[in-house]
């Protein structure tokens, strides 16, 4: 039970996050209503509320990939998603509480879990090794940042190099100062992280619940421990101890930087009003099949989501 409330609370989490408002009950056969997205993150936090409560509960759960049911390991696990939705959510007191009981190091995150085997694939390594073309790239604006400070090891570690042996990302955005091998398909870097079919993906792990640390606790005023949270990451990522004054900036910058193709940039985007692009829609739009299968579902507005405080 512990487990099916922690994954269905991420599933109903992620969705709210990209949608706003969602059905989070089906009742029998009729067509689910939907709930408005603080109803749906009520019901996330309520979910993995009660998980907390069966993990203390917990034995060997030999189906269990990642933990064989040790409620001792899915706690810390579980507070980092209560801590990251109520990130989503502003909720910054409760963010910074959730994340002191969350992960801390390496070893204890959680992943989906896949396999060489057709049909087990990691998505992004089926999108890097089945589609034509190596399709999954680096813009030049990703790959201009992780060069930004010398000494940053995520650069090798998301991407291979080209053939002439450097980091080049394609010029998507920042087109009108692009180089030539920004601009030329044969000289981009292609995908290294994730990409291949039995690579691991994570729902959650502790530098994620570090950042989210590192962001609560510099709104709540307590920026020495912030600060020693986000260099933390730093560190792992080969970079030295920050000394700027921008300290949420570089907090933000660091989680963009280090949540590479795992979705959270997105969320984070929309709630600090950091869009790269003002076009750039404020939420996911329901699918034409949703609007044909359920008359509930409620017309596209970006007020489905919340975006200040």
């Amino acid at each position: 039970l512990g487990m099916a409330k922690a994954y269905k609370a991420v599933i109903l989490g992620e969705l709210a996050a990209y949608y706003g408002s969602i059905p989070i009950n089906i009742v029998g056969l009729e067509a689910p209503k939907f709930a408005t997205q603080t109803e749906a993150y009520a019901e996330v936090q309520k979910l993995l509320s009660e998980a907390l409560t069966h993990f203390a509960n917990s034995g060997t759960v030999s189906r269990d990939l990642n933990f064989k049911g040790d409620g001792a390991k899915w706690t810390p696990v579980l507070h980092s998603l209560k801590a990251r939705y109520f990130l989503h959510a502003m909720d910054y007191t409760n963010a910074a509480a959730e994340a002191e009981q969350g992960l801390k190091a390496a070893g204890g995150d959680l992943f989906g879990i896949y396999n060489d085997a057709a049909g087990e694939y990691s998505t992004w390594g089926h999108w890097a090794l089945t589609e034509v073309g190596q399709p999954i790239r680096a813009t030049n604006t990703y790959i201009r940042a992780l060069k930004a400070e010398s000494g940053d090891t995520r650069l090798e570690e998301f991407f291979s190099p080209n053939e002439d042996g450097n980091f080049v990302g394609f010029a998507m955005f920042k087109v009108d100062d692009a180089t030539d091998d920004e601009k030329d398909i044969t000289k981009l870097s292609t995908l290294k992280k994730y990409g291949l079919y039995s690579d691991d993906f994570p729902f959650i792990t502790y530098k994620e619940n570090m950042l989210i640390l590192a962001e609560a606790q510099a709104r709540n005023g307590q920026t020495g421990p912030a600060a020693t949270n986000l260099n933390t990451i730093r560190t792992e990522a080969g970079l030295g101890n920050y000394s700027g004054s921008n300290l949420i900036g570089e907090i933000l910058n660091q989680k963009f930087l280090q949540l590479f193709l795992e979705g959270q940039a997105y969320t984070d985007m929309r709630r600090t009003q950091t869009r790269p692009d003002p076009t750039m829609p404020m939420r996911f739009i329901y699918p034409l099949s949703e609007f044909n299968a359920n008359p509930n579902v409620p017309q596209d507005a970006d007020n489905l989501v919340i975006w200040t405080k």
